[in-house]
């Protein structure tokens, strides 16, 4: 179930928020784009997000960037496909 973001969502810190997903789904692995970051401020880049996967026991991939019809491809647009 996808998460609205909201002001109170910005808020969270990319430590626990990253917490919340081990513990509450039991996040094993996490795939990212190079340039993603989560949290507030987007403090929780891909160097953080290593550094907590060693911690919490969670292995992060970092994927290249996909083209599509000559567009970036984005979770936006992968949002918006999966509505359809």
């Amino acid at each position: 179930m996808p998460l609205d973001f909201t002001q109170e969502l910005s808020q969270v810190t990319a430590a626990n928020f990253t917490e919340t997903l081990v513990n509450s789904l039991r996040m094993k692995g996490l795939i990212a784009g190079p340039d993603s970051a989560l949290g507030q401020n987007r403090e929780g880049d891909i160097d953080f997000l290593k550094q907590k996967g060693s911690e919490l026991g969670f292995w992060v991939e970092v994927v290249e960037p996909l083209l599509m019809d000559g567009e970036l491809v984005k979770s936006r647009r992968i949002r918006s496909g999966l509505e359809e």
